[in-house]
């Protein structure tokens, strides 16, 4: 890779301070108690994670559907978007700190998102058709119930019910936990951060020297408010983030726009991370 210092369009900021953590308003806990825990994700998004990693070409080759013993090759769904800020996020909009357009603004973020992702699925030729077919039949699915479980959440925000059901979804939508990646070393340390994810550069890019940030990353710390997202995880003293492969990438290697956005967000080192649990960078999806 070129010497990111001599690219003007490189900021090369200092290492990103960590702020206070105060989502929001630091408003109280009103969810019920049993949600702490995070739920399990549901059918469709682990299959549809499981077929994105086969489609993606990931490590141990094509995994089983019915039985992928993720645990054994030490893999696991990963998110974007903790648990922990999806509750408090709830809790915002439960507690009556957000507005239902301040609940649907963040939350339609993971709509455009899977949209987005759907078509871009569509589009791509290097997968079989009936492969095609089956991830996008995942995706429309979990979307619909995410909206399904959000409208009744509007609808009656202080019912229980409700809150569990949509938190359900949020957790297991596709824009949020697509894929696979390392657990041990990577992403059981990262817990509760947010978890950011680059695209492959390869050698024959036209330009190796700016990383991109997938879409899903990009959206995210672009797009979302100051405190609608946990600090972001990162290694070697907030300079460099761990991805959902278990890989570090230079902030400084990333666009302006991204850098900036991450300080925005504040950074928290993942003192446990293991970069030998890292996968290599090799990906027929944009995510």
């Amino acid at each position: 890779m070129g010497d990111i210092s001599s690219s003007p369009r490189l900021a090369n900021l200092p290492p990103v301070p960590v702020p206070a953590r105060d989502l929001h308003r630091a408003s109280r806990e009103t969810l019920p108690e049993g949600l702490r825990e995070r739920p399990t994700f549901t059918e469709e998004s682990r299959e549809a994670a499981i077929r994105t990693h086969n489609m993606n070409r990931g490590p141990s080759g094509p995994l089983s559907v019915e039985k992928p013993g993720l645990r054994d090759k030490n893999m696991a769904q990963v998110h974007r978007m903790s648990y922990l800020a999806e509750r408090e996020n709830l809790n915002e909009f439960v507690s009556g700190n957000d507005t239902e357009k301040d609940f649907r603004r963040w939350t339609d973020r993971f709509v455009r998102l899977a949209q987005q992702r759907a078509n871009a699925i569509g589009k791509n030729d290097q997968f079989a058709d009936d492969e095609k077919q089956r991830l996008l039949e995942l995706i429309e699915t979990g979307l619909q119930a995410y909206l399904t479980t959000r409208e009744a959440l509007i609808a009656d925000r202080k019912n229980s019910g409700h809150q569990e059901a949509f938190l359900r979804e949020l957790n297991s939508v596709t824009s949020n936990a697509k894929d696979l990646g390392p657990h041990e070393g990577v992403n059981s340390p990262v817990g509760a951060l947010t978890h950011l994810n680059t695209l492959p550069n390869p050698e024959e890019s036209p330009d190796p020297v700016e990383r991109p940030l997938t879409p899903t990353s990009r959206e995210l710390v672009r797009s979302m408010s100051t405190g609608r997202l946990t600090e972001i995880a990162t290694t070697n003293n907030g300079t460099e983030i761990i991805t959902t492969r278990g890989l570090s990438v230079p902030i400084a290697e990333l666009s302006v726009k991204d850098q900036e956005a991450i300080r925005r967000h504040g950074t928290k080192d993942v003192a446990k991370y293991d970069p030998e649990r890292g996968w290599p960078e090799k990906s027929r999806l944009s995510d």
